[in-house]
């Protein structure tokens, strides 16, 4: 994760739900049930529970394909299923949409065998970032304050050994530019953050242990928020 799926998809569904009747995004998590995914759909999709016998929590999952057909019914949609983890999800839901000529469907995974539903020709596969492009996003967030968003002379050398730690991972590059634009900008306080960095990646993959990090340097109140929040259902 972290490669910026989400984000280009959200610029292109922000960008085109305009020109389409019905539009709505789930994210489908790991722990996903069919019936709780139509139900998110058909809300999504306007529908308003008149009476206690038209209570979507009521309807089965037929129920719900053939009232989600109802209201699809010859318009022109776009579906958005965010982080799909195996292909039953799509199979299990596909009968619900009549008109897939008009209408459009985006998933976003990590899994290959997710993305082999889709033709070669309609699969888009997001590389990290270049180094260039890196540094450029890093120093964009770790100075922002700076009218140039340029890095220190003295700071270059380490700034580039710890974007080069993110492995091209835009969610990566963010999150720690963004730690150290609250830190002081000296050589000393960098290379304990490099060594921090270094220190998490030996238990952690790239963007786990970046977070990781982001999370410690939050307040003991804030990381408190933080775990209460987590305690909610996803």
């Amino acid at each position: 994760g972290g490669v910026g799926k989400t984000t280009l998809v959200t610029n292109v569904y922000d960008r085109e739900k305009i020109n389409f009747a019905a539009h709505a995004w789930m994210v489908v998590y790991q722990t996903y049930t069919v019936d709780a995914v139509l139900r998110k759909l058909l809300r999504k999709v306007g529908y308003v529970e008149q009476s206690p016998s038209s209570n979507i929590d009521r309807m089965d999952v037929y129920d719900l394909k053939e009232e989600i057909k109802r209201r699809l019914k010859d318009r022109k949609c776009l579906i958005v299923l965010g982080d799909v983890w195996n292909q039953e999800v799509y199979f299990q839901m596909c009968d619900a949409f009549q008109n897939f000529q008009a209408s459009r469907i985006i998933i976003t995974t990590r899994k290959n065998h997710v993305a082999a539903l889709a033709p070669s020709t309609r699969r888009l596969h997001l590389q990290p970032v270049g180094d260039t492009h890196a540094f450029d996003l890093f120093c964009r967030r770790a100075f922002f304050s700076r009218k140039s968003h340029e890095c220190p002379i003295e700071l270059m050398k380490v700034a580039t050994y710890i974007v080069d730690r993110c492995q091209g991972l835009p969610l990566a590059i963010v999150s720690i530019g963004s730690l150290l634009s609250s830190r002081p900008r000296t050589h000393y306080v960098w290379n304990q953050t490099y060594n921090q960095v270094r220190c998490e990646l030996s238990n952690n993959d790239h963007v786990r242990a970046i977070l990781n990090l982001s999370y410690h340097d939050l307040s003991g109140d804030l990381r408190n928020c933080f775990l209460y929040c987590a305690l909610s259902p996803k």
